[in-house]
């Protein structure tokens, strides 16, 4: 049987560090006291693996995961890392495949970023990965809700989901099929040689492909459980507003017939985008009307200074100056 572990923790956007603009949400009494907690380094990646932190009274019980009474860690665990929204609902935020739980907390080897917050002492880990075997999952992409409380999961932060209901069982062919499909799309981090692309002249092309991008997107969404409602014959500013639960995403959906990133915002939309940036996303669909359609995300990461994909590519925000011409009391 694949072992399996569920844990919980607080709620973050990146797993990165303390931020100005990725701060973590619960986490119990200890994060609210001291503003911080074991996991915010849970995804701090650039380095060959990952150092994960779960809070567990006394240490993990690695008899649940197969482990001899004598083991001090074992390999090959499929870890779910799932966090409470701050508007409510446990979801699935991310994983490591094939890691390694330990019994009891380390603080070495380590990762020399991960550090207590206002000091030198290396933040304590007890589940590591390699770091391509660690997958977190973008907001628009935290959709697996789990059950918790009575007759669920309970309330402790450590889960190994090896009961013999017919739920739990249920629970764990979702999770595993779930991780192994990898629970969402990613893309190829890459580089465009182009500054720009070519506003499209053709107005039936043009209609066609931005049909096939609304289409697109839309399905996307509902597809990982969002509610999408049109809006984009209200003037708002964007194009989709996509609901789950009490969380709402608004979506500015543009299309490409080639291969490469590029749009225009309208005045009305690049003032929304400052507006909202915390719940706004540029949704660009290259290659729109072909079988090798790309769907481009791009959220705002302040420490990143400005706008990216989940592959840390920029979007550029080139600002133009527009007037409108007319002549008052034209003579002829």
């Amino acid at each position: 049987m694949t072992k399996l572990m569920i844990c919980r923790m607080g709620w973050m956007d990146s797993y990165a560090g303390i931020t100005k603009s990725d701060e973590i949400d619960g986490g119990g009494s200890w994060v609210k006291k001291h503003g911080w907690g074991g996991e915010i380094y849970n995804f701090l990646l650039g380095r060959d693996r990952v150092f994960g932190y779960v809070q567990v009274n006394g240490s993990n019980n690695l008899s649940r995961l197969g482990g001899a009474e004598d083991a001090e860690s074992v390999d090959g665990v499929t870890v779910i890392w799932a966090a409470r929204h701050p508007r409510g609902g446990v979801y699935v935020v991310g994983w490591y495949r094939n890691a390694t739980v330990h019994r009891a907390l380390h603080s070495s080897p380590n990762d020399p970023r991960r550090r207590v917050p206002g000091k030198t002492d290396r933040m304590e880990w007890n589940i590591t990965a390699n770091e391509k075997d660690a997958r977190l999952l973008p907001d628009s992409e935290r959709t697996f809700r789990l059950p918790v409380g009575r007759n669920a999961l309970g309330s402790s932060l450590t889960n190994y989901v090896d009961g013999d209901t017919a739920s739990e069982k249920l629970l764990r062919t979702q999770l595993l099929n779930y991780v192994g499909s990898g629970g969402g799309s990613g893309l190829p981090r890459r580089k465009s040689k182009k500054k720009g692309g070519k506003y499209q002249q053709d107005a039936a092309l043009r209609l066609k492909v931005e049909l096939a991008a609304m289409t697109h997107v839309t399905n996307w969404y509902r597809g990982r459980d969002w509610t999408v409602i049109p809006v984009d014959h209200d003037n708002v500013g964007w194009d989709l507003e996509a609901r789950l639960d009490d969380r709402l995403l608004r979506l500015e959906v543009k299309g490409c017939s080639s291969k490469e990133p590029w749009c225009e915002l309208t005045p009305n939309e690049f003032t929304q985008l400052k507006k909202h940036k915390d719940t706004y996303r540029v949704c660009i669909l290259t290659d729109a009307l072909s079988k090798k359609a790309k769907l481009w995300q791009f959220r705002f990461v302040d420490e990143k200074g400005g706008w990216r994909d989940d592959n840390n590519n920029p979007l550029i925000l080139d600002k133009r100056v527009a007037a409108s011409c007319r002549v008052p009391s034209a003579k002829s």
